[in-house]
């Protein structure tokens, strides 16, 4: 993309040489006096520049790390970030002004991929500045998330090569303690606002601190990229590293966490908030409302959005009861639901055999992509386990995101008591976190040189669990849900996730309580019901993430309708596809122009053709 200075030099070359061409003589040109230079004002050019300038702020504002104290090895100078209210609010100045200024910027005439740009930069800041309007700095923990599970998950994703790369990872661990306490006077003056989490979303919060609480610096969690030191490293280095890298751990790292535990048991929990919805906050109201607006990129209120999730949720049931007719099952719906909770067919009782059936079903998967797809990603993928101190209360599974020539992604699944998790619904679960869902779509658009660097980090939710919840479906496509209990799987999928957008809805909108929610859930989804307790927990943070699946995936399903409509005997699916992910996650009102466009050359190439013929 051209910056600034080259888009004027460019305008300043077509002037020249338009009064060439015009008959104007060189000595004509060059007998002019140009006191100041006319600057044509290009509202690309512009766009640039203010990206420039927001890149050039926010690594500022990222550079905030806590001083080094006096006396420490400056080599370990890259610590935590240093965290307050004030650091907080003064961000919200710029980030608005930013907001004005790009919101002036006329993009009508823009180039497509510029038009992305800006509308991707709007709503990142718009959700920037809504969440610092709203202080949501204040709530920093929530069941199964917080800093120091963010820290935990930080470290498995290091690779842990070079000397520098363990200086940081010891600077970070010796400050853990002060950023803790920066944490916590944060939460407290959260509950003096009244900004607190839901209370019982803090029971078990210990689960998510223990771990690392260990009396042998050697067994704990974070001592493991200290076990096994590159062989490279001097013997020197070697032994500085792994002193410092104890103390680091026995000094700061377990001190923080009991510090922690100890004021979320003694202090956070008793005066969080009774109420469950986000109502109950400060502004609340109209902060979910804005949360579903950012979230689904459309306009649509709470509402309309609940009413759309039951009428989801009709259907599914309706599917699924079609599906049971099918099957050798006597009895009714009810009594369908716990036959699939409690058979044994359903289970295996290692987790050997779960993940191995996982792989099994990724691998034939991968078999298949050729089939819908032109184009794949270069980085591979595996399958880890959930750590251990957040399966108790956390979700099913989840996806992390590769690094081009660096580290594979990773389908992230939970092995937490194998009895609650039914093997029929294996399928719609690998191809949703792994192939062809979030790994492909990701590290596709990571991958992508032709897109700006800012866009390839950028993942817009709607787009990429909508996504991922029509590769569910793309399943069909490949050969897969041979048989009805596999076909219950992949709907009972559907069900959860129009579940989602009821229960979101329910809790922040109508008044749901958290047992109104669970009961809603287990009277349609075949899961065991502490399974459905985590699932109704993860939404009382306040946000309306869990809508995104159904409302983008609806959206996939949409565009490739009327694709087939239009295309008929020449739709190409693989095509179809390419064209969806070619640019990366997006707005749906861009997704719909870039579909548009599409289809509108596929439409031409076929007029031109038919000419010739």
């Amino acid at each position: 993309m051209k910056n600034f200075t080259q888009r004027i030099y460019t305008v300043f070359s077509v002037i020249v040489l338009a009064l060439l061409v015009s008959g104007c003589s060189m000595t004509r040109v060059t007998e002019t006096v140009i006191t100041e230079p006319v600057l044509v004002y290009s509202p690309t050019a512009e766009l640039d520049r203010l990206m420039e300038e927001l890149q050039q702020f926010r690594r500022e504002s990222a550079a905030a790390t806590l001083p080094v104290p006096e006396g420490v090895d400056e080599r370990y100078s890259n610590r935590l970030s240093e965290v307050s209210s004030s650091q907080y609010s003064a961000r919200l100045g710029p980030t608005e002004e930013f907001l004005d200024r790009l919101e002036q910027i006329d993009t009508s005439s823009m180039p497509f991929q510029d038009r992305v740009n800006a509308e991707i930069l709007k709503w990142q800041l718009r959700s920037q500045a809504e969440s610092l309007r709203f202080r949501t700095w204040l709530m920093p923990l929530h069941i199964g998330s917080g800093f120091h599970i963010g820290f935990a998950r930080w470290q498995k994703n290091r690779s842990f090569d070079t000397v520098q790369e363990y200086d940081q990872f010891i600077a970070r661990l010796q400050s853990f303690r002060e950023h803790t306490g920066q944490q916590i006077e944060l939460m407290r003056e959260g509950v003096s606002a009244g900004m607190t989490p839901v209370r019982e979303q803090l029971v078990g919060f210990e689960l998510t601190v223990e771990p690392f609480i260990t009396q042998d610096v050697t067994e704990n969690y974070f001592y493991a990229p200290f076990l096994n030191l590159p062989s490279h490293f001097s013997d020197a280095a070697r032994e500085r590293i792994l002193r410092d890298g104890r103390e680091a751990i026995s000094g700061s790292l377990i001190p923080g966490m009991e510090d922690l535990l100890e004021f979320v048991e003694q202090e956070y929990r008793p005066g969080a908030r009774a109420a469950e919805g986000i109502g109950a906050l400060p502004g609340g109201n109209r902060y979910y409302e804005w949360q579903v607006r950012i979230n689904t990129t459309s306009d649509v209120t709470p509402e309309e959005l609940h009413e759309f999730g039951l009428e989801l949720a009709d259907r599914y049931q309706a599917e699924m009861e079609e599906v049971m007719g099918r099957t050798d099952f006597e009895g009714d719906f009810a009594a369908f639901l716990n036959h699939l909770r409690t058979h044994p067919d359903f289970y295996v009782e290692s987790e050997e055999d779960y993940v191995r059936g996982l792989s099994l079903v990724s691998k034939r998967m991968e078999e298949q992509l050729y089939t819908l797809f032109g184009t794949l990603p270069k980085t591979p993928y595996g399958i880890v386990p959930i750590p251990d101190f957040i399966a108790p209360r956390t979700v099913w599974a989840y996806y992390r995101v590769g690094s081009p020539g660096n580290r594979a992604g990773y389908h992230a699944v939970n092995l937490y008591d194998l009895s609650m998790r039914p093997t029929f619904v294996m399928e719609p679960l690998a191809f949703h976190e792994g192939v062809p869902g979030h790994h492909l779509q990701i590290m596709l658009q990571r991958e992508n040189d032709e897109i700006p660097s800012f866009r390839r980090g950028t993942e817009v939710g709607v787009f990429v669990e909508g996504w991922a919840q029509y590769s569910e479906w793309l399943g069909h496509e490949a050969g897969f849900y041979t048989d009805p209990y596999r076909h219950i799987g992949r709907l009972t999928f559907d069900m959860l996730r129009a579940g989602r957008i009821v229960i979101n809805t329910g809790i922040h909108a109508h008044g749901w309580s958290r047992d109104q929610a669970i009961d809603w859930l287990y009277e349609r989804i075949p899961f065991q019901r502490q399974l459905l307790v985590n699932e109704v927990d993860r939404h009382y943070n306040g946000h309306a993430y869990p809508v995104t699946y159904k409302w983008g995936g609806e959206k996939m399903h949409e565009l490739r309708s009327l694709a087939e409509e239009a295309l008929g005997e020449h739709f190409d699916q693989r095509d179809f596809h390419d064209a969806i992910l070619k640019n990366g996650s997006m707005p749906l009102d861009m997704l719909d122009l870039q579909m548009e466009e599409w289809l509108n050359e596929q439409l031409g190439k076929l007029e031109e053709e038919a000419e010739e013929e």
